[in-house]
């Protein structure tokens, strides 16, 4: 309940119930009890196209440090299974992206499939597929400044064949990586559908890897075509691998061999080509968009529990869009997600209570040029959210520098979503009360 008296601007306010957090101002000083409205400038964003990549099919990046990527994507080619493997840094500049030389990782890769992992030691893993092999490689990057070299692929991670595209890795301790791959577990089948596997990869100084024992996620889960994977480091031993329909695992790890926990199903739509569709939350949780909804997930021991499901909004709970999850504060997910068209839709979701703050905003418009999802966020600096898009036919791919990507408040002059309770100013935050 909520007893107001007077009106914006000003009067006596009684809160009873509700949630009380603290916001900057969306532009004008906004003065204790004046009613508000909730802004968020996910659409005001630095759209560019990185144009020396060529048509992108498939991309993933990690974050170097406060103003530099490291980007990796596959490359045109007259036949769709035969694309070439190139990375580059990505250096920010005053909200600009400033693309380094290319550098050439592999002549053959698959259109999906590509994880890029960022080691303790400084250098970067990439995995990948090699549908003309079968098979799932790797290769160890250096990168001094804006220039990158590499060691060659070498087609070896799985121990049979797939032609799947299921791809994903994590460091868990210094040069330690789980990686998941596809493989069918048959020496005498060349190629085939295959199903989730993973296994260790001791990274050595030269760049040289050492392989444990394959192990078998799930052996009811075929995987299909433009299926993908997530492995989140939980801690040092422990990882969480999430894939299929979507399905979670926890990995217990100790030396080179990994233990299987129990397999949780948390949604009915499969993960596709799409990369950080979840993300590790501050707190240990781990939040997976999927479908038409967001999970809130805890793992304890082996176990994974589903805590809080909250329905996405309209245009943002469209069945069979990527998805991508970022957090961007202590209580506040940035959500991205395809929609019918080649354009890509956002919204800011608190974690706790699952309100969405404002309205779900267009971050890219539909265009052609586009095949319709983002890749991938990561936070960067400050309150910049960095966003990789699929390309379109020789044209990508496409990132955004989403210069501002909190929460903001307004003065609210025709929907009213809460009342200020401090000052607040856009450098400075005032608290501001709202109903779940």
């Amino acid at each position: 309940m909520i007893s107001i008296k007077g009106s914006s601007g000003g009067g006596e306010i009684e809160v009873v119930n509700g949630i009380v957090e603290k916001f900057k101002a969306y532009e004008d000083d906004i003065s204790p009890n004046t009613f508000i409205k909730f802004v968020n400038r996910l659409n005001e964003a630095n759209h560019q196209n990185i144009a020396a990549m060529d048509y992108a099919c498939s991309s993933d990046a990690v974050i170097l440090d406060d103003k530099r990527l490291f980007l990796a994507c596959s490359a045109a080619s007259s036949n769709p299974n035969r694309l070439k493997l190139y990375a580059a840094v990505l250096t920010i500049e005053n909200g600009t992206i400033i693309t380094g030389t290319r550098v050439l990782i592999s002549e053959i890769v698959n259109r999906t499939g590509l994880e890029v992992a960022k080691l303790s030691s400084g250098k970067i893993y990439i995995q990948a597929i090699n549908n003309s092999k079968s098979s799932t490689g790797y290769s160890i990057c250096t990168v001094s400044g804006s220039e990158i070299s590499s060691t060659e692929m070498a087609w070896d991670i799985q121990d049979y064949y797939s032609t799947n595209t299921m791809c994903a890795a994590v460091e868990v301790s210094s040069n330690k990586i789980v990686s998941a791959f596809p493989d069918t577990g048959d020496s005498s089948t060349v190629e085939g559908t295959g199903k989730p596997y993973v296994r260790i990869l001791n990274v050595s100084g030269n760049g040289e890897i050492a392989k444990g024992s394959q192990l078998l996620i799930d052996s009811n889960e075929p995987l299909y075509s433009g299926n993908n994977a997530e492995l989140i480091k939980i801690s040092s031993t422990k990882a969480l691998l999430l894939y299929g329909i979507v399905k979670g695992v926890v990995l217990s790890i100790s030396g080179d061999i990994i233990t299987k926990g129990t397999i949780l199903t948390i949604d009915s739509a499969y993960m596709y080509g799409g990369k950080e569709g979840s993300c590790l939350l501050d707190n240990g949780k781990i939040a997976v968009a999927a479908n038409k909804n967001l999970y809130i997930l805890s793992v304890s021991g082996n176990a994974i529990t589903i805590e809080k499901t909250y329905e996405l909004p309209e245009k943002m709970n469209y069945t069979d869009s990527r998805k991508t999850v970022t957090q961007i504060s202590t209580e506040h997910l940035l959500v991205s997600s395809s929609y019918q068209t080649n354009a890509v839709h956002g919204c800011l979701i608190n974690i706790t209570s699952g309100k969405v703050y404002g309205d779900v905003v267009e971050i890219i418009g539909n265009t052609s040029a586009l095949t319709g999802y983002a890749f991938l966020t990561l936070k960067l600096k400050d309150e910049r959210v960095f966003m990789l898009e699929a390309g379109g036919s020789n044209s990508g791919p496409y990132t955004q520098i989403i210069n501002d990507a909190e929460v903001k408040i307004d003065i609210a002059s025709d929907v009213i979503e809460g009342i200020a309770t401090d000052k607040a100013t856009k450098s400075m935050s005032g608290k501001a009360w709202y109903l779940k």
